[in-house]
């Protein structure tokens, strides 16, 4: 099928791992076991508001799981939507399913009943579930009742928004991973001058790693108001 084969190719986000996550170690342990293939519970969901870590989560249990050897599989549920509920078919030979988004699918009632059917296949296949939401799955999201106890089949927790004291320590870690030196002025100058979400202040470490990798140029503050200049011009 055409639009299985597509999400199959989805790409993960690279700097998404467990040691760039700031947040509960327990958690982190939990998510490990299951990319692993040997935590107790069959089904978890994380649920929170945006920039809270769960697509990053996922991610990390992706390629954690890739790392290991385990067959895995990450679902975004906003590319679902634009294809038939038919791509929740198959998936016999997967050891856990990563779904992103499952409360997009409140109100929309083929994928309701097509994300229940999903569930119990792959419960009773032995297929491990991750599952996230914006919403708490617990709050009866769904018009479909028994889909309502499905999403709390197992453990449910809340992803707690960072403080920005966390995301700048969040922010750390990215660097740390990807080897970036900065200043205490360019890190001023980041949190001043950009948006103070995680997910965008990630994704501009990227940019400035690559442009410092392409131009051969240490990350002085003069080089990154350059870069992020260049990327406000039209």
């Amino acid at each position: 099928m055409k639009n299985q084969q597509q999400l199959l190719q989805l790409q993960l986000t690279v700097e998404y791992t467990f040691a760039t996550f700031y947040g509960d170690p327990t958690l982190v342990h939990m998510l490990t076991a299951l990319a692993e293939g040997h935590c107790e519970e069959d089904q978890l969901c994380l649920w929170g508001s945006a920039n809270t870590g769960k697509t990053h989560l996922i991610h990390a249990v992706c390629h954690h799981a890739n790392h290991v050897g385990n067959s895995v599989l990450y679902l975004p549920c906003d590319e679902l939507l634009v294809s038939s509920t038919d791509v929740l078919e198959g998936f016999q030979a997967i050891s856990t399913v990563c779904l992103d988004g499952i409360d997009l699918f409140a109100g929309h009632q083929a994928w309701e009943y097509a994300l229940f059917d999903f569930i119990n296949r792959m419960r009773a296949q032995g297929t491990k579930l991750l599952l996230t939401a914006n919403k708490n799955p617990g709050q009866q999201i769904f018009d479909l009742a028994d889909l309502n106890s499905r999403a709390v089949w197992g453990p449910v927790y809340k992803l707690p928004s960072l403080s920005q004291v966390e995301v700048e320590q969040a922010l750390l870690l990215h660097a740390d991973a990807r080897g970036m030196e900065l200043g205490s002025e360019s890190w001023d100058y980041l949190f001043k001058h950009c948006r103070r979400d995680t997910s965008s202040l990630v994704a501009i470490l990227a940019l400035l790693d690559n442009e410092s990798l392409r131009h051969q140029r240490r990350l002085t503050l003069p080089f990154l108001r350059q870069v992020l200049n260049a990327q406000e011009t039209p």
